[in-house]
């Protein structure tokens, strides 16, 4: 009887002690996981545009202008009918539902050149004012890598744990419409928020 209850004493400690650092590492995984990484060279957006106030980056300050905030705009099923249009009409989403298991390699590199011709088009500038010239547009299409493309791409999913640029070109310098004019980086497409 008495080794029975050490034996249990023991794994019982064990089964403590793991459940402990279970707890400990998940607390820091809550604390630390979800911080922002260092950027590098990211140039904020200023965070207040001029001929505005501070209160008009609150959605009260809108809503309060509103003579009936709180009457609905669209029913259930017109939200439902906005969300096809912009899907099918204006191609801005995808139902992932519906996406093919495989995308085509050859269909990616035709959206990349059409980005790289679009982008070769628009007559960018360094943000010193510098123009682009035709060996950056090379390397660039050479950084890219097109031949690596395989036949097929797999489907994959993810979920974003951290800030991330969403970028044209796989560079983090930035390309521009007008000499230093830091707020529109051409090559920013997008950003992806943690959680989405």
């Amino acid at each position: 009887m008495f080794l029975r209850l050490n034996f249990f004493r023991k794994y019982d400690l064990i089964g403590r002690l793991i459940a402990s650092c279970t707890l400990f590492l998940s607390m820091m995984f809550s604390i630390f996981g979800c911080s922002p990484l260092s950027s590098g060279n990211r140039v904020a957006a200023p965070s207040q545009l001029p001929h505005t106030t501070w209160q008009m980056n609150s959605p009260g300050f809108w809503i309060s202008r509103h003579p009936q905030p709180d009457q609905t705009i669209l029913t259930p099923q017109q939200i439902e009918e906005f969300n096809r249009d912009i899907s099918n009409e204006l191609k801005l989403t995808t139902d992932l539902e519906q996406w093919p298991t495989d995308y085509a390699g050859e269909t990616l590199k035709n959206e990349l050149n059409q980005t790289f011709e679009h982008l070769n088009q628009k007559n960018l500038l360094f943000i010193d004012g510098k123009p682009i010239n035709k060996e950056y547009w090379s390397s660039m299409r050479e950084v890219s890598n097109f031949d690596q493309i395989a036949k097929t791409i797999p489907r994959q999913y993810g979920l974003i744990v951290s800030y991330a640029d969403q970028r044209f070109l796989p560079i983090s310098e930035g390309l521009y419409a007008k000499a230093n004019d830091v707020d529109f980086d051409e090559l920013q497409n997008s950003a992806l928020d943690p959680g989405t």
